[in-house]
């Protein structure tokens, strides 16, 4: 026993040792997984790679309708079709019992 007491101090100090070393293997580890649990918390690059290129396609949208020209956006394309018919018949004194001889003048609009 008094043997085993007298190696105590030993073991303390090699058990304090062997701890410091275990606690500094483990903050090394510890250090080295942050990255990699960093990284793989975020999206995987593949994923990322897709909504880059979601966002991209979403931005050229939005420029090419700003720079987009609409000749008549002030002058809207409105159109008037009309139609104008004139005809005239002429009589003469024997039909209108007149000296003078007479017409028959007609005069017609269409709109469409």
């Amino acid at each position: 026993m008094e043997e085993t007491l007298k190696k105590q101090p030993e073991n303390n100090r090699r058990a304090t040792e062997n701890y410091r070393r275990i606690k500094e293997q483990i903050g090394n580890r510890i250090a080295a997984e942050k990255p990699k649990a960093a990284a793989e918390k975020t999206a995987p690059s593949g994923e990322i790679q897709k909504q880059v290129e979601e966002l991209k396609e979403k931005v050229e949208k939005v420029a090419e309708a700003q720079t987009r020209t609409s000749p008549g956006i002030f002058n809207p394309s409105i159109g008037l079709v009309g139609e104008t018919v004139f005809g005239y018949r002429s009589r003469g004194s024997t039909e209108t019992g007149s000296a003078r001889p007479a017409g028959l003048m007609r005069f017609n609009v269409r709109w469409n």
